[in-house]
C-alpha cells in the first residue's frame, strides 16, 4: 500500500525523520520543496519499469507534441521541469460541457543524483518521459574479501 501524505503531514514526517538523518539535508530539502507544490494539473503516473528505469505518464489530451518544453536541470538539485504551453488563440467553438482541461502548465520533479533523462515521446495523449538510474563504478558494492 503506498501512504499518501498532505502538504501539512509531509512537513510533520519530514520534521520527524530528520533527527534520526546523517547527511540527508539536501535529500530533505528535495522532498520539502516537492511536497510544497501544491496543483494537480496536468495528471500524472510515476512506473518503475525495474530498478534502474522509470516512466512518467503525464495526461496531456488536446496537446501536440511541439508544445512541449522539457529540461533537464542537472545542477541545482537536479530538477526535471516540464511545460505544456498552447498558443493557438481562442477556442471559438460553442461547448456545452468543457471537461478536458487544455490549460498552459508547468510541472516540476526532483530527481535523485543518479537519475538522468533518457528520452520523451508523446502518443495517445500521453508524455512519456524515460528516466534512468546511472550509479557510477565507485558508488556500486563491493564485495570486500576477509584476509
Amino acid at each position: 500500500m503506498v501512504r499518501r501524505y498532505t502538504t501539512a503531514t509531509m512537513a510533520d514526517f519530514l520534521n520527524d525523520v530528520a533527527p534520526f538523518t546523517v547527511g540527508f539535508d539536501k535529500v530533505l530539502d528535495n522532498i520539502a520543496n516537492v511536497s510544497d507544490i501544491a496543483h494537480n494539473y496536468p495528471p500524472y503516473n510515476i512506473v518503475k519499469n525495474d530498478d534502474e528505469s522509470f516512466v512518467i505518464e503525464l495526461a496531456a489530451a488536446g496537446f501536440r507534441k511541439d508544445e512541449f518544453n522539457i529540461q533537464h536541470v542537472p545542477h541545482n538539485g537536479n530538477k526535471l521541469i516540464v511545460q505544456g504551453v498552447q498558443d493557438r488563440g481562442e477556442d471559438k467553438r460553442d461547448f456545452v460541457h468543457k471537461g478536458i482541461g487544455a490549460r498552459n502548465f508547468t510541472r516540476s520533479f526532483a530527481l535523485s543524483d543518479d537519475v538522468v533523462v533518457d528520452g520523451a515521446k508523446f502518443e495517445d495523449g500521453m508524455l512519456l518521459i524515460s528516466l534512468k538510474r546511472v550509479i557510477p563504478e565507485e558508488k556500486k558494492a563491493k564485495e570486500i574479501k576477509v584476509k
